[in-house]
């Protein structure tokens, strides 16, 4: 199955984009995955990157968060809004095949036009001056992101990233206790379903710890029950942010805890 819609993207990671495509119908959907994140590094609005991801992710809450980022720049995409409905009214809890879009094209970047070439007497010369003294770099924010869906670790990654965070990850329990030993946080978002240590209990070990009692913690879960907010208000958190979250959403929720540079205009 294939869809006919328009794509829209800008012109970097053009390059990165077409040889995802070339691996995904190789069957190489590992590296596929690599290249696609590739191209969203350097344009994380590109439609088409995000729809392939969709379907090469392994889980369905993988796809629903590729999916709400497609929506999150074209509301209207009408193979996003079909695929999201099917996807978040699935009863199996495993990735339904959903279809990559064999007729995205990737044009070329544009030309530069050539420079002027300038004649010796009117290149100009540049008078040395003492340089003045540069501006302290600022401290970038340190979140760790703990989760066990790598596609939700590399999309917040890619989303705060872009705002002057310094992001660090973890895919599970034992692993986030060891970067919250030494990373020295000042966020903490923290999926509930988490293998071993579940993220009620790290949590709680977070808030328990004389060096990590102020770190503000943002759950993140796929379930919305008032129990599991219950639950996670109990165990000391700020913040809960249900899954599929929308990534305007999941930037106003972390401003509200660490300073972040302005968005960039796509």
């Amino acid at each position: 199955m294939t869809s006919a819609a328009v794509l829209r993207g800008g012109n970097t990671g053009d390059q990165e984009l077409a040889e995802a495509l070339a691996a995904a119908r190789a069957g190489d959907s590992i590296r596929a995955q690599e290249l696609a994140w590739a191209s969203l590094r350097h344009n994380p609005r590109r439609e088409a990157a995000w729809l392939l991801l969709t379907s090469l992710v392994p889980g369905r809450e993988d796809q629903e968060m590729c999916l709400r980022q497609v929506l999150s720049i074209n509301p209207e995409h009408a193979f996003a809004r079909e695929w999201f409905e099917k996807v978040s009214q699935a009863e199996i809890v495993q990735a339904l095949k959903v279809p990559f879009l064999d007729e995205t094209a990737v044009p070329p970047p544009p030309a530069r036009p050539m420079g002027r070439v300038l004649g010796m007497d009117t290149v100009p010369v540049n008078i040395a001056r003492s340089a003045p003294a540069p501006a302290p770099a600022p401290v970038r924010p340190r979140i760790l992101v703990v989760d066990d869906s790598a596609t939700v670790r590399r999309l917040v990654s890619l989303a705060l990233g872009r705002l002057g965070c310094e992001v660090i990850t973890a895919s599970g329990g034992m692993e986030a206790l060891g970067a919250l030993s030494h990373a020295a946080p000042d966020l903490v978002l923290l999926d509930v379903g988490l293998p071993n240590l579940d993220g009620h209990q790290i949590c709680r070990t977070i808030k328990r710890s004389a060096k990590t009692c102020d770190v503000p913690v943002i759950m993140l879960t796929g379930r919305d029950g008032l129990i599991d907010r219950v639950r996670g208000k109990m165990a000391g958190a700020e913040e809960y942010l249900t899954k599929p979250f929308d990534p305007k959403v999941l930037v106003e929720t972390v401003r509200k805890y660490v300073r972040l540079e302005e968005q960039a205009a796509p």
